[in-house]
């Protein structure tokens, strides 16, 4: 069966070859890692794949290339750090629909994606998925959300999204606050819509979950934007992509 015939196939939790890989993911993301760290993210997208259950709900028929792209999305923040495991009992939910109260209770309007705090579900869209592999433009609905997972340190007792990840380590929070503060109230007084979407000034969980999509969307901008910020993530991530790009 030709590879562009097997995308639409049903996901089946069986881990792609190599070359079915490469065709899921077919992306500028993707093609400006350099080979060894594409060959470290391509690993943990499959360890994603064995690990984590991706449901289609609503009766949404998820596809192998849905699953592998969001499998992707999470395994591209983790490459940089193998002394980070996903957390356990992580599970993602795909909807064919926006998620509003009638998908998910805890929603406020309409959603490409929400991470519930404190359990280990993630939730999206089908078009926000697919939305967001279209072009590098500072939207990444899966990487969004996987970015609170590292935010929320899921599974923690009384752990809130603070936009302090889970493992920052206390003598760096004074300095990361005061970063994503200063975000926030740039994009909040800008006039147009900048390298960081306007959302990142509702809330530092927010902050940082739009700067991490900018990060891997259009690092280069991102770098010319905000040095600092740009150096603070890398450092974090242990990944330089607008380098490597």
């Amino acid at each position: 069966m030709p590879l562009d015939s097997m995308l639409d196939l049903p996901w089946e939790r069986r881990v792609p070859t190599p070359q079915l890989l490469r065709t899921c993911l077919d992306t500028e993301i993707y093609h400006r890692l350099p080979d060894d760290h594409r060959k470290r993210v391509d690993d943990g997208t499959c360890r994603f794949l064995e690990q984590v259950e991706i449901l289609g709900i609503a009766d949404h028929r998820l596809t192998v290339h849905e699953a592998v792209r969001v499998a992707f999305s999470c395994a591209v923040l983790y490459a940089g750090r193998p002394e980070w495991e996903f957390p356990p009992k992580l599970s993602v939910r795909i909807s064919p629909l926006d998620l509003d109260d009638r998908i998910l209770p805890c929603a406020e309007g309409d959603w490409g994606g929400w991470t519930l705090p404190r359990t280990a579900e993630v939730w999206m869209s089908r078009k926000a998925v697919d939305f967001s592999f279209r072009s590098a433009d500072s939207y990444h609905t899966p990487i969004h959300e996987f970015a609170h997972v590292l935010d929320f340190g899921i599974l923690e007792p009384g752990r809130k999204a603070d936009g302090i990840p889970r493992d920052l380590g206390l003598f760096r929070r004074g300095a990361w606050l005061a970063t994503l503060a200063r975000v926030r109230k740039r994009v909040e007084e800008a006039a147009a819509e900048q390298v960081v979407k306007r959302y990142a000034a509702k809330s530092p969980a927010e902050a940082f979950a739009c700067v991490v999509e900018a990060f891997f969307e259009q690092p280069g901008a991102l770098r010319g934007w905000d040095g600092a910020l740009y150096r603070m993530l890398s450092e974090f991530l242990n990944q330089d992509p607008a380098r490597d790009g």
